[in-house]
């Protein structure tokens, strides 16, 4: 449901780019992107990597059964990424070898779950993990900080999912994936009650991951604006503005004028929201399975599920409808028409995936056609 909402919003976000014809009012959605767009996607993505690999350990799969299965997959998505950014590259610019592996967003995702794999399949201790993550995290917010994007273009600036700091996200999601699936999900598994689910919903428990998101939060961007803590600049000889800009706890955070920018993935701090508010997403959502499936509630969020499930196919027709803006579509809609076009073109788009899974056995979806390749590899090539 998190990943259906997310791809919602990075689609409307992607057609807004090139439909709306209001510069102004785009730039006003980008600042605030970030709050449901790739940052949790890959929070997500490691909740599920998580969740996949210890499902497939606790029905008895031996770890090379797991290893070769879990290899497929990924490395299935990281071929698509590729085509993906071949196709880009040359409708906007021609192909070259940066294009090829510039940090798109199906690319970077790929990369990011790559990354962040080992230390699920090897169930690396959840301390070390989150240390993994976490310098992930820094190194990306002192790269963009320190003006590492020139001299190190592809670790840091070579698109805005590169891995630092992006897969520290999808490695500390994977914790929480472990802890869901050993502290809630396994107690369903085990006593076939919903002892589990009401655990995590308990609201002291969303409380918890909410207040600790917050302080944490708020200690850095204390850190970060207290003179010689956190790699604050000369106080006397910079403005205000320039300590902000060069500060990695805060580096974006804040546009000059004061309005926050909270776009920019590069801050630690916002770092610090993403993975609070994934938490705290998963938790609230979690109540879904005590919802009566005939109440409002639970068939809105049966809709994000799908959309999440199918986020993929999702993603890639979505880039379809972006073609029209070769044909004299580009920049042409107010932004009220803009969200009635999007809201038509994404009732389209499920319209026909729901015909694809229900009548064609989820032919015409990406999902089937990664799946069929995994298979294929796997008897073929025998990976």
């Amino acid at each position: 449901m998190i990943k259906g909402s997310c791809i919602i919003f990075i689609v409307f976000g992607h057609w807004l780019q090139f439909w709306v014809n209001d510069p102004e009012y785009f730039l006003w959605f980008r600042k605030w992107a970030e709050l449901f767009g790739p940052g949790i996607f890959l929070f997500i993505a490691g909740v599920n990597q998580s969740l996949s690999i210890e499902k497939r350990y606790s029905r008895g799969d031996s770890f090379r059964e797991v290893f070769s299965y879990s290899f497929r997959s990924y490395l299935v998505l990281l071929l698509i990424g590729l085509v993906s950014n071949i196709v880009i590259s040359f409708f906007f610019g021609g192909v070259n070898l940066s294009a090829i592996f510039e940090y798109r967003i199906l690319f970077g995702i790929a990369l990011s779950v790559l990354i962040s794999w080992p230390f699920s399949l090897l169930r690396t201790q959840s301390i070390k993990r989150i240390i993994i993550g976490s310098v992930f995290l820094i190194l990306g917010a002192l790269g963009y900080a320190y003006e590492l994007t020139t001299t190190i273009p592809h670790l840091f600036a070579n698109g805005r999912l590169s891995p630092f700091p992006n897969a520290g996200f999808t490695i500390i999601g994977g914790v929480f994936g472990h802890h869901l699936f050993h502290t809630d999900l396994q107690l369903i598994n085990d006593d076939k009650q919903n002892d589990g689910f009401t655990e995590i919903m308990s609201k002291q428990r969303s409380f918890r991951f909410l207040l600790t998101s917050l302080i944490v939060s708020l200690c850095l961007l204390s850190l970060a604006f207290t003179p010689g803590i956190g790699w604050i600049p000369d106080v006397e000889n910079n403005g205000v503005d320039q300590i902000i800009m060069m500060n990695p706890f805060v580096w974006g955070t804040f546009d000059p004028d004061g309005f926050p920018f909270l776009a920019n993935v590069h801050s630690i701090f916002f770092s610090s929201y993403i993975i609070g508010a994934s938490i705290l997403l998963i938790s609230s959502l979690w109540k879904i399975f005590d919802v009566d499936s005939n109440n409002f509630s639970f068939k809105l969020l049966s809709i994000l599920e799908f959309f999440g499930v199918y986020s993929f196919s999702f993603y890639v027709y979505h880039s379809l409808f972006i073609g029209l803006s070769f044909f004299g579509f580009q920049e042409t809609l107010s932004p009220l028409l803009m969200f009635v076009v999007s809201a038509m073109i994404l009732g389209v788009m499920g319209f026909w995936v729901n015909i694809c899974v229900k009548y064609f056995n989820s032919v015409g979806t990406v999902e089937h056609f990664r799946k069929q390749l995994v298979g294929w590899l796997g008897d073929k090539i025998g990976l």
